[in-house]
């Protein structure tokens, strides 16, 4: 195995059991002071956040209140956007790898020769076809694309527009960029 690879496998590792360690920690930690509070976690937790006083920095008992709806959310949409950033590079790697795995049509979403959907009758002759939202659904590496960016974008706004403490965003930014990184590796070796 390569220093390139083992590195790789190292980092998916770490992200995956600090995901299982975080979500353990949640469900059953011995400080469960988000479950003592008469306020219920749900898919806005922002007015427990604005009730409570302003915490210390190294004070990080209430970070299972910032795991609400929209910030699971938020992770679900950076996890597809692992997914179709693995798709993607996957592709890249190797253009042929759905008509290998998966038996599909070189001239197909997902064939080898997919870009010429980009055009008139499949021609590059015969010029480009009007580009709407990027060429989005004519083939597997603009579609890939377009969905690793705007996953990638809104929940990275999403989670950095939370009304909670930026210690607690910046905490759920990274899990997610983890959870991302996860999804993207997984998907790049099972597609390899």
């Amino acid at each position: 195995m390569s220093k390139k690879k083992a590195y790789s496998n190292f980092v998916a590792q770490f992200c995956f059991v600090t995901i299982v360690l975080l979500c353990f920690g949640k469900c059953f930690g011995q400080d469960v002071a988000w479950v003592s509070k008469p306020y219920k976690t749900g898919w806005n937790n922002a007015a427990w956040f604005q009730a409570q006083p302003k915490e210390k920095f190294l004070d990080w008992q209430n970070i299972g209140m910032s795991w609400d709806g929209k910030q699971l959310t938020a992770w679900g949409a950076l996890a597809l956007s692992g997914v179709a950033h693995g798709m993607r590079e996957a592709y890249h790697a190797d253009p042929y790898i759905f008509e290998d795995s998966w038996n599909a049509n070189p001239d197909g979403f997902w064939g080898s020769d997919a870009w010429k959907r980009n055009y008139h009758n499949n021609d590059p002759k015969q010029g480009h076809k009007a580009e709407y939202f990027a060429n989005f659904g004519r083939d597997v590496w603009h579609t890939a694309d377009e969905v690793d960016v705007f996953g990638l974008s809104l929940s990275s706004i999403g989670t950095g527009m939370r009304k909670q403490p930026w210690k607690y965003r910046l905490a759920n930014f990274a899990i997610g960029m983890g959870i991302r990184t996860l999804f993207a590796r997984v998907t790049y070796e099972t597609l390899r």
